[in-house]
Parts: C-alpha cells; sequence; structure tokens
C-alpha cells in the first residue's frame, strides 16, 4: 500500500462531476551518496512535469482520474497517471480516498532514473537493463482530497 496524493492541480472546467484543468509534478532528485546501494551509479536530477487532468465522478463515491505530463526539466519524457477513487467522508472536513493507481511512463521518462552506463551496473555487481516503454506501477492509494483541510 502506498500513501499517494495527485499531482497540484486546478480545475479550469467544472460541470460538477467532470473536471479539467492543468497540472504540475515535481520529482526529488536522488542523490547516490543517500542510498549505499546507488554508490557508483550517480545522480538524478529533480524533475518538473507539466501537462493536464480529466477527473469524472459518476457517482458522488467514485472518481476516476487521468493525468498526462510532459517531463519539462529533468527529463523530456511523457507520463500518465490513471486512477480510481472510492470517496468516503469520515468527519465534517475530513474525507478520504482509495483505490487503484496505475502508471504508463516512456523511455525518455524513465532513463534518468533506471539508465546507467553498462561498466557500472557491472562493477556495482547488477545486470545492465535497459528502461522501456511501459507501466512502471501499480499500487493501491490513500489520499486525501483537497478542501479537506
Amino acid at each position: 500500500m502506498v500513501w499517494e496524493a495527485n499531482s497540484a492541480s486546478i480545475a479550469f472546467l467544472d460541470f460538477g462531476d467532470l473536471r479539467e484543468g492543468p497540472i504540475a509534478k515535481f520529482e526529488a532528485a536522488r542523490k547516490q551518496y543517500n542510498y549505499s546501494e546507488l554508490s557508483g551509479l550517480g545522480d538524478v536530477k529533480a524533475a518538473v512535469e507539466l501537462g493536464g487532468f480529466v477527473e469524472y465522478y459518476p457517482v458522488d463515491w467514485f472518481r476516476t482520474r487521468v493525468e498526462l505530463r510532459e517531463g519539462v526539466v529533468g527529463h523530456n519524457g511523457t507520463v500518465a497517471d490513471f486512477s480510481a477513487d472510492f470517496i468516503v467522508p469520515v468527519i465534517r472536513r475530513l474525507t478520504i480516498s482509495a483505490g487503484p493507481r496505475f502508471t504508463w511512463e516512456n523511455t525518455q521518462a524513465t532513463s534518468p532514473y533506471l539508465a546507467s552506463m553498462p561498466c557500472k551496473r557491472w562493477l556495482q555487481g547488477c545486470r545492465f537493463s535497459t528502461p522501456k516503454v511501459g507501466r512502471t506501477r501499480r499500487a493501491l492509494a490513500f489520499d486525501v482530497p483537497e478542501g479537506s483541510q
């Protein structure tokens, strides 16, 4: 299970059960000195992704959401996040949602995080592999939506 929040978003169009607008997501840098298993493989710079989202509520207690983002800093790949949440109001100002997540990323988006030179990987005792397009994450997530503060 993963604690997960959506990307920062603002709904420019809001038709009640259908919302859409721009989003932004920040991925922190990965420093090799913070993780002994990455020693010698190099650092990964922080990334900023910009894009849009569409959210649909077929009923009040269920939400589907799609985010499509393009890397503008750190990588120039494409990332798509898909989610479906069951929404439960806990108390007056607290709502919790939980549901599955699926992320798809192309090679340009995964390369900064997964690619390394074959000789460095060999020296670390790792098998060399090239990042490929495809699913990168499946999870069950819990979320506290905006406006629940």
